[in-house]
């Protein structure tokens, strides 16, 4: 079920951010503020090891349906993502090991630059073994780090600001 709530939360993501990639784009696959690779970090942190069978699913779904891609390329995209997020895992597991108590902010720093790491190696191999030319250079990999970064960043002030608002207003709520 966690693996099903996954996939289709990327696929809403991809979704949403196919909307406006545009503003955001370096290359074809590379952009400068990745907000998708934001949820990665959120859902790879929520829910485990289970979140990047869910990614890898979603992103599956998301390259056969919108992306002129061969079989082929949809699936090693698709692995390289959830492989990302299961080496961002890994890592954050032998740092912080245990990594399941509150996170702080540090750990959430440090996932994040761990995933987008990854995310960068992983999908720059993946970009050389399936042959899309543009997207395997330093600048790109270079902007696909940042934008990971900046992306989940992003997210995650979003989601503390909503988190904040909430409270704030349910505790106005239970005064009046």
């Amino acid at each position: 079920m966690v693996v099903a709530f996954v996939a289709l939360a990327r696929v809403a993501a991809l979704g949403a951010f196919s909307l406006i990639d545009e503003k955001f784009e370096h290359s074809e696959w590379v952009s400068r503020l990745y907000l998708p690779g934001g949820v990665n970090v959120l859902l790879s942190l929520a829910f485990g090891p289970l979140a990047a069978l869910g990614v890898a699913l979603g992103s599956l779904i998301w390259n056969l349906a919108f992306e002129s891609l061969s079989i082929a390329a949809a699936v090693v995209l698709a692995v390289a993502s959830g492989l990302s997020c299961t080496l961002s895992l890994l890592f954050f597991s032998r740092v912080f090991p245990h990594w399941n108590m509150p996170l702080s902010l540090w750990r959430i720093g440090v996932f994040i630059l761990a995933y987008a790491f990854f995310n960068t190696l992983v999908h720059s191999l993946g970009f050389q073994l399936v042959e899309l030319p543009d997207s395997v250079g330093f600048a790109e990999m270079a902007w696909m780090f940042v934008g990971d970064i900046l992306g989940a960043c992003v997210l995650f002030i979003v989601a503390n600001g909503v988190t904040s608002a909430w409270i704030h207003m349910r505790s106005f709520s239970l005064r009046a």
